[in-house]
């Protein structure tokens, strides 16, 4: 098992997508035998595409506590991240990285706006089409 305490700091480097080397990892081999606390520091030494995760702890059950704060540093910059609902994201450029305390998993996402505001222009072209279409077949009749 394995209890973080309050005033420690848990430093994750990841720097690739291979667990245990291209990324730290820590496997808890006691059911429910992880308790959270103090700070979690994701160390990016790369940036990664969008929908690439990163098991980070691996457990069965549910682990207890939470953390106080987690943290990033390196190629994203340093990024604060923020809890709702046991999951802490914070936003670098166009993607979202959030870290889920049931799982022990990180993701690298695109942002939601972003892919919203692409979204948009598709609708929006596939309007101008259907109305320069429409226009056309009125110029005919």
């Amino acid at each position: 098992s394995l209890d973080l305490l309050a005033s420690s700091t848990t430093s994750m480097e990841i720097s690739g997508t291979v667990r245990g080397t291209g990324y730290d990892a820590i496997d808890i081999l006691a059911a429910s035998g992880l308790g959270l606390g103090g700070t979690l520091e994701l160390n990016f030494t790369s940036t990664f595409p969008n929908n690439t995760s990163f098991d980070l702890f691996g457990y069965s059950g549910s682990p207890t506590g939470t953390f106080a704060s987690v943290t990033s540093v390196g190629s994203y910059g340093t990024l604060t991240f923020v809890k709702q609902a046991g999951v802490w994201t914070a936003q670098s450029g166009t993607q979202t990285i959030s870290y889920t305390e049931s799982t022990g998993d990180v993701l690298v996402v695109p942002e939601p706006g972003a892919a919203a505001l692409a979204w948009c222009g598709v609708v929006a072209g596939c309007l101008w089409a259907a109305r320069r279409r429409f226009l056309a077949d009125s110029a005919i009749a």
